[in-house]
């Protein structure tokens, strides 16, 4: 499978995940989105599609700050799963860094080279820089 399969495959679980969580409150679900926004800019330095990259980055920052900032408690409003409740009762969190600094971190690698004084990769850094 090539690398843009695999971005295509990952854009195709974002839009389903935008689907079900249509109001936006992803709550819980917004650090796998972080992550999956991280894989597709990986993979985009890879296919040297630099704007995909700096989009999916931008993205990845603005669902890690969603993660890292939850309420305590709170329930979906979206339709498919507004009978669904967030809070510590039933989630696991089985790591102590926040994703904000999983992402700065993982945003130092070599791959990013090519964007590295890009103004929109140093906003990112910048904006997750905050909540590290």
């Amino acid at each position: 499978m090539s690398d843009a399969e695999r971005i295509e495959i990952m854009k195709k679980a974002l839009a389903i995940l935008e689907l079900v969580f249509d109001d936006g409150d992803y709550l819980n679900y917004s650090g796998t989105v972080s992550i999956t926004h991280r894989y597709i800019a990986d993979l985009a330095m890879s296919e040297g599609d630099y704007e995909l990259a700096l989009s999916s980055l931008e993205k990845a920052a603005q669902f890690a700050v969603m993660s890292d900032t939850l309420p305590e408690n709170a329930r979906h409003t979206s339709l498919l799963v507004n009978n669904l409740e967030y809070g510590p009762f039933n989630t696991i969190k089985n790591y102590d860094f926040t994703d904000c600094k999983e992402l700065y971190d993982k945003m130092q690698a070599d791959r990013y080279n090519a964007i590295r004084d890009d103004k929109r990769f140093i906003a990112v850094l910048e904006k997750i820089g905050r909540y590290c």
